[in-house]
Formats: structure tokens, C-alpha cells, sequence
């Protein structure tokens, strides 16, 4: 059974962040694009083991692929490595193989996430509201955009830093994805 280990290429390459932010020409575009997919690691990770211990040879192999994309977009080395394997496990039929990486890909992964907060100040800034995000699941909300735009729903789940929420709404859209930035304010209706 294959083990993380912390020390074949580096968790997170900061070569690749600045490339990133170079070709986006816009820092709050990057500092974006880096907060969504460290948010979205918890999902991304929950949808990979569900298809493989279900089974599911085809979800499985979309989740595997877009968790090695997004991994080295963000310069998320290791985690892309360990990606690419359980790909080529998929690709051969080998299922087992695939789910006996599962821990090393939460190791690796929860280890990544940890670092790219940590060194980029993925946090909640100071200028936002005063409203702790993480504990918002399960309650009922009232989102203002800055462009006016208000919306009212359920959060159905945040982020484990508290920067992106999910929130069932009451209207035509069953979900939309909201993420923390300047403008936007939360009020709690229940």
C-alpha cells in the first residue's frame, strides 16, 4: 500500500502561483481563482472516495481528473502526483489500487490545503463582515452582492476556512456557489 511522503516534491510550488497570477493580470482575479480551489478540496475529495468505494469506475475517473487538473493549476505538486496515480490505476481497471491511495490523497491533500492558507493569507480579511461563515450551514440567509443583487436561502454547506458557502435558494436556481469578498454581506434571518 502506497504512503504519503511529505518529501519527493514539494507540496505546493510557488513557481506555478506566480505564473498563475502573472497571466491573470489581476490580483484579486488570483487571489480568487486560488481561494475557489482551495475551498472546493474538501468536495473534490469527498467525490472521488464516494465513486470508488461505490464502484463507479466513470465517476471515479472524473473526479480523479478534475482533482489533478485543479491540483496543478494551483501548484499543488504532490497532490497532482498522487492524482496522476490514481488515474493510471483508473485507466488500467484497477480499482483496488485506486481506493488504497484514498489516504494518502486526504493526507497529502489536508497537508496541501494547510500550507497554501498559511502562506497565502487565504483567511477572511479584516474588511469583511464580522460573521463567522464556518457556522452558517443549516441556517437560513440573506445575501447582498456588491452590484444589488440579494439573494435568500439555505446555506447547505462552507468551506472549512469559512471563505465559500453553498446556498440552497428559494427561487427558479435550486444552488449557487458565494464567496466571501469585499461587498458582500451575510444577515442571518434564522
Amino acid at each position: 500500500m502506497p504512503t504519503f511522503d511529505g518529501n519527493e516534491v514539494p507540496l505546493v510550488s510557488r513557481d506555478v502561483l506566480d505564473a498563475l497570477e502573472q497571466e491573470l493580470e489581476d490580483p484579486e482575479a488570483y487571489a480568487t481563482y486560488v481561494r475557489l480551489n482551495h475551498g472546493l478540496w474538501p468536495a473534490r475529495h469527498q467525490r472521488l472516495v464516494e465513486a470508488i468505494r461505490a464502484g463507479d469506475a466513470t465517476g471515479a475517473m472524473d473526479a480523479v481528473l478534475s482533482l489533478k487538473s485543479a491540483s496543478q493549476m494551483i501548484g499543488a505538486m504532490q497532490l497532482a502526483e498522487l492524482a496522476l496515480t490514481a488515474e493510471r490505476a483508473l485507466r488500467d481497471g484497477r480499482l483496488r489500487e485506486a481506493e488504497e491511495l484514498l489516504q494518502d490523497l486526504e493526507v497529502c491533500g489536508t497537508a496541501t490545503m494547510k500550507q497554501i492558507s498559511r502562506e497565502y493569507s487565504l483567511g477572511a480579511s479584516n474588511h469583511l463582515d464580522d460573521i463567522d461563515w464556518t457556522e452558517l450551514a443549516g441556517k437560513t440567509v440573506e445575501i447582498q452582492s456588491p452590484n444589488g443583487v440579494t439573494d435568500y436561502g439555505e446555506v447547505d454547506a462552507v468551506t472549512v476556512d469559512g471563505c465559500i458557502l453553498w446556498l440552497k435558494l428559494h427561487g427558479p436556481l435550486p444552488r449557487r456557489i458565494v464567496e466571501k469578498a469585499a461587498g458582500v454581506r451575510v444577515r442571518i434571518i434564522r
